[in-house]
């Protein structure tokens, strides 16, 4: 299921992973108790369908 996770700013993370439902989506919230989405897209990458999530870390480690 999963793509991508990269750092894009301090306390800002992407994660991409392939199409995803609702059930998948919230499992992937569950493993960042330290964050918050903020952003959710429908993606086409090289023509798969992916979800997007960007996350900023809601308290310090």
């Amino acid at each position: 299921m999963e793509r991508t996770l990269r750092v894009v700013l301090v306390g800002v993370c992407v994660k991409i992973v392939d199409g995803s439902g609702d059930t998948e989506v919230r499992e992937i919230y569950g493993l960042f108790k330290n964050s918050k989405a903020f952003r959710l897209e429908n993606l086409t990458l090289i023509g798969s369908k992916m979800t997007g999530i960007l996350f900023r870390r809601a308290k310090a480690t």
